[in-house]
């Protein structure tokens, strides 16, 4: 029998919540778990071996991604990114409930690797996307203190169509994924909160 496995898509630019809400999720329910993503860039002011990504060089993660070790990778500019699959099949086996934070090309890959890759057959899936689409001021707020002027600015201005370039995107992904999963859009601290204070289960039933 497959085991029931639910997958939350997180979408948003810099400073708007995303690790806020996946870790505080995580926290407090031991069946949910975090898939973390390999990178070989540097990394930056304020992040966390293990927690925020897991940095490897260009070489292991090109040699995990020509042994087909990686779930799903893209590439941004000069570094890429991806997820293991050894990491899946961990967290799967442990938790009942995946949170994966996204951009959007590795939406698109997912997106597609949901129904191609046979190691999603194992499991009976169910799976939503949010989207944090918070405002500017409550996103600098979020920044301020974490990261120096400069820096804020550069994420700012790295992020600052993303959520209009998913909206755009979106048309473009993979019909079976876009009929089968549920979208909820975050707009201020206050429904963050709320999704937090609800487990973020109001619109999927009752799965757990």
């Amino acid at each position: 029998m497959s085991k029931l496995l639910h997958i939350t898509f997180v979408l948003g630019a810099s400073g708007s919540g995303k690790d806020f809400l996946v870790n505080s999720m995580v926290d407090k329910n031991p069946h949910i778990g975090k898939l973390i993503s390999y990178t070989d860039r540097i990394p930056r002011s304020g992040e966390v071996e293990g927690k925020d990504y897991k940095f490897v060089s260009s070489e292991m993660l090109k040699s995990m991604i020509e042994s087909n070790k990686m779930l799903e990778h893209v590439k941004h500019g000069t570094c890429s990114y991806g997820y293991s699959l050894n990491d899946f099949k961990q967290i799967a086996d442990e938790c009942s409930w995946i949170f994966i934070i996204s951009n959007n090309e590795s939406i698109k890959a997912f997106s597609e690797e949901l129904y191609s890759n046979k190691i999603f057959k194992d499991y009976k899936l169910t799976y939503d996307l949010v989207i944090l689409d918070i405002s500017l001021e409550e996103r600098i707020d979020n920044l301020n203190g974490k990261y120096s002027s400069e820096e804020i600015t550069e994420r700012l201005y790295r992020d600052k169509d993303m959520i209009q370039c998913f909206i755009y995107k979106y048309k473009f992904l993979n019909i079976e994924f876009k009929r089968n999963c549920s979208l909820r859009m975050l707009n201020n601290k206050q429904e963050v909160n709320q999704y937090l204070d609800a487990d973020g289960l109001s619109d999927i039933g009752e799965f757990k």
